[in-house]
Formats: structure tokens, sequence, C-alpha cells
């Protein structure tokens, strides 16, 4: 038998208009249509920057085996982070390679007006990054309302300080795990007028000192700590003589 098949006007899938393939991108990651560059020129030359310049949210977390390598930022990020114009939100959660000299590369090719912007930023599990990179990093986020720099241990009291002088609309800090903070940084975190939220759970910060300004400060509501109740020694640190009598 011979079949039949109606012709309803079928077109190819390049030549869709661009709203709908707008649309379509819209819901790939940036890992994604980063690949989806190579797919066509008009992918490359007109979809994808019109598709990035609506994302609202920069997710770089897929990118975690490559952005300890300043040449990738260069070659596949540079021409992309150039496209954001409303994003108000950073995710580099468990970029655990990521060095200060790679991310401070990474932010730097971000618009600047786009900078002003940005109100959430995610650094969760970067335990390679250092206090001069978050230094310079509050610098460049003045606007920032939500902050996550969970887990990056070798950070200590001077990148806090820093965030609570430069990062002033701060409502959200999350610091749990960082292991070399002092009592000292609820001093400068106590100043900040809109902080609402504080998280210190499995820090050195005593308890006795979260009490005190807990009660200095009754807006802010103050997680932790809790497990961590003296300074945890260095990775670096020699064992001490009754340690190994």
């Amino acid at each position: 038998m011979e079949s039949h098949v109606e012709d309803r006007g079928s077109i190819r899938w390049d030549e869709l208009p661009e709203a709908p393939w707008t649309r379509i991108l819209s819901f790939l990651t940036l890992f994604e249509l980063i690949i989806d560059r190579t797919v066509s020129r008009s992918f490359n030359g007109q979809l994808i920057p019109k598709t990035l310049a609506l994302a609202s949210t920069l997710n770089l977390s897929q990118f975690w085996a490559c952005l300890g390598d300043p040449s990738f930022i260069l070659e596949q990020l540079e021409p992309t982070l150039g496209c954001v114009a409303r994003i108000n939100a950073i995710s580099l959660e468990y970029c655990h390679l990521l060095t200060d000299s790679a991310l401070l590369s990474l932010l730097r090719l971000l618009p600047s007006e786009t900078k002003s912007q940005i109100e959430r930023l995610s650094l969760h599990y970067c335990f390679q990054l250092r206090d001069a990179a978050i230094i310079q990093l509050s610098k460049m986020f003045p606007n920032l309302k939500v902050l996550d720099l969970s887990r990056c241990i070798l950070l200590t009291d001077a990148a806090v300080t820093a965030v609570a002088k430069n990062c002033r609309q701060l409502k959200r800090l999350y610091l749990a795990g960082l292991l070399s903070l002092t009592n000292d940084v609820l001093l400068d975190l106590g100043s900040m007028e809109n902080l609402e939220y504080l998280d210190v759970q499995k820090t050195p910060i005593l308890e006795m000192a979260v009490q005190e300004q807990r009660t200095q400060s009754p807006a802010l509501t103050i997680v932790g700590p809790s497990v961590v109740k003296v300074p945890a020694p260095s990775y670096r640190s020699k064992p001490r003589a009754d340690d190994v009598a």
C-alpha cells in the first residue's frame, strides 16, 4: 500500500525565525551554549549573544575542570561574557581549581555596567581562593546582597573585613567552614546596617562572642558556630610537643 504523507509546509531547523530559537536556547546552560556555538554561524553570530543578553544568572559551575586554565578563560569565555548585560547573579560553586588570578581574570571580562548590578555571588567550595582575590572582588561588586564564601578554607579575617567595608548593601553572608576566622570579624560585620543573616557554622569563632553579637545586633540572625570550638590547626603547622609525646 502506498503511503501518502501530507506536506504541511515543513521548514528546515535553520530556517526558523529568531524568536523561537532565542526561547529554546534560553533553557540551556552556559556550558551547553558554548558547545552550540559550533553548530552554525547564525548560532555563534546572532542567536547565542542575544540569548545571553537576556540571561539573569551566570552559572559557571559546569566549567569547574577548566577554570584553572587562563587560556580557556580567554579563548572560550571572553567572547561570551562580553554579551551578558542583564545578569544579577553569578555562581562558581564547587570550582575548586579556581585560583585568585583565574577568578580575577574571569570577573574582569564582565562589562563595567554589569558589575554594578550583580547582587548574588557564590564561591562555595572554591578552596584555593585567598584573601587577595576576595579583597579585589569586594571592590568590583559594591552592590552585592548575597555572598557565599563557605568552605573557602584559606580565607582569613582580612577577606571578611574587606567585604564588610566595601559591600555595605550585603544582606546575607555565608562563612561556614572558614577555619582561620577569629572573634574580631564579628565587630566588622556588626557594623553592617543591612546585614540580616550570617552563617559562621564550623568556624573557630567562640559561642560567647556570637551570643554577645546577637545581643548587640538583634535584627541580625547568626547561625553557628558548632562543632569547631577552638581554632583549627593549619595544614602546614608542625605538631605540638605534647601531640607527639
